[in-house]
């Protein structure tokens, strides 16, 4: 039996273990659940995510057995569970990212959790599934060319990669064994889908592709539970998804699977403290840090010059950019309501809410402070900037300069602790009690000790009035 792509990695997924894991790891990996669970409720009450709910509660409601809809108690199908509570944590756009453009968090933690509530599954064998789940991901799209070429075919990396990682976590949580869990990933392959055409004409469908994909990585779980046959050569064949997704074929995959198991390259993940696409986080935290430190006065300011890493000024594609650059979605708006304000909202009209990318900027940016300083800002594209690590130059009208950058440090990878302390800066605008929401935070914390997944869905539950 060939030693495949998907082989290697449904030996490591079916072998991980909460034990195995070094602490570092399940750190992190409690922080991206507790990023997701928080993140998942904040937009729980958005009206595209009840519209949502509704249909699958429509289509899929079940008087028992099924899964949970988060935050509100109604039971559905597993896959309709998993796609809405996805929904959820994808609505915001304040999802984890790696590589900028894949979202592994927001897809493997409701592809997990549909499989394990009701179950039994103990929260050690619910971390080491999310745990496997993200680390087949990353590993995946952790060339950037692999990342880079998806997206100039037309394909959009998040759900396209995120689909193994959905339907590595069910498939674990499903007990599948080798021969299963390959299969598991050789119908996600086959199921993987979603284009880059809404992210470039700046429409609403990106924010379905990562719920699709979540409920056909289960699908694929619970297919290849059942049997079904499938290539080994589903990912790195001559016709496999490597090649489906990139257009090439001579593609070198020995650093995917280099270490698995030992060395995890999930630890390279990163949050988002605030509602607004990945790339735009470092500008906004520079923005706020040069704007309390020089005092900076949004009258006072002539121009801004800002140098970012050059896919991060095309995006979604240097191939596809969205024209789109100054609505609220984009990094001028986001730089200069961090300018104005020294802060950036974490909830309220301003935020970069997939509901409002289909506005025009002058629907978006009624504050006229806001858009005269979006006017002043020029965006400068560069291969000499890393990812995640912008330079900006602030020119005032009386002629003072003052440049910042971010240059090296760790930004954005938040472990447990940063991840606690953002989510009690969420906690106000929930709808369920911030004690309650506390016990929830808690509880994901001492996660490993839990005899199952059942607390955590019942305490985002709203009590009865």
């Amino acid at each position: 039996m060939a030693d495949t792509l998907a082989r290697r990695l449904a030996r490591f997924a079916t072998s991980v273990t909460y034990e195995s894991l070094p602490d570092e790891v399940q750190d992190r990996v409690k922080a991206r659940i507790l990023h997701a669970f928080g993140t998942g409720l904040a937009a729980h009450e958005s009206p595209q995510c009840q519209r949502e709910k509704a249909l699958v509660i429509a289509q899929e409601g079940l008087a028992k057995g099924g899964a949970t809809i988060l935050g509100d108690g109604a039971r559905v199908t597993r896959v309709g569970a998993a796609f809405v509570n996805c929904a959820y944590m994808a609505h915001r756009n304040q999802h984890d990212s790696y590589r900028m453009l894949t979202h592994p968090g927001c897809q493997v933690v409701p592809a997990a959790l549909s499989i394990a509530e009701g179950r039994g599954c103990s929260g050690r064998e619910f971390i080491a599934a999310v745990t496997a789940g993200i680390e087949v991901i990353t590993r995946l799209a952790s060339n950037p060319d692999y990342i880079s070429a998806v997206q100039a075919h037309g394909f959009r990396s998040s759900p396209v990669f995120g689909i193994f990682g959905a339907a590595t976590a069910a498939g674990k949580l499903l007990g599948l064994n080798g021969d299963q869990m390959v299969s598991a990933l050789a119908l996600a392959a086959t199921f993987a889908s979603g284009t880059v055409e809404g992210a470039r004409a700046g429409t609403g469908e990106t924010s379905l592709q990562d719920p699709t994909a979540t409920r056909n990585g289960v699908w694929a779980a619970l297919m290849a539970s059942t049997g079904a046959r499938t290539a080994e050569s589903a990912l790195d064949g001559e016709a496999g998804f490597y090649y489906a997704f990139t257009g090439k074929r001579d593609w070198d995959f020995s650093s995917v699977t280099e270490g698995l198991g030992q060395r995890y390259e999930l630890v390279y993940m990163t949050s988002k403290q605030w509602p607004m696409t990945g790339y735009i986080q470092t500008p906004i935290w520079l923005a706020i840090s040069m704007a309390q430190e020089h005092n900076l006065r949004p009258e006072e300011v002539e121009q801004i010059r800002l140098e970012m890493y050059h896919l991060e000024t095309t995006y979604p594609s240097p191939a596809f950019p969205n024209p789109a650059t100054r609505g609220v979605m984009s990094t001028a708006f986001g730089v200069a309501m961090a300018l104005k304000n020294r802060s950036y909202p974490q909830y309220g009209p301003a935020i970069g809410s997939l509901e409002n990318r289909s506005q025009s900027p002058s629907q978006q940016q009624e504050d006229p402070v806001v858009s005269r300083l979006v006017e002043r800002i020029e965006l400068i594209g560069t291969k000499e900037r890393p990812p995640y690590f912008p330079r900006m130059t602030v020119v005032l009208k009386d002629s003072r300069t003052f440049v910042g950058e971010l240059n090296g440090r760790e930004v954005l990878r938040f472990r447990l602790k940063e991840e606690n302390s953002l989510m009690k800066l969420l906690a106000p605008g929930l709808a369920i009690p911030e004690g309650q929401f506390d016990q929830l935070v808690k509880a994901i914390n001492s996660l490993e000790a839990e005899a199952n997944v059942d607390r955590l869905v019942a305490l985002t539950i709203p009590p009865k009035r």
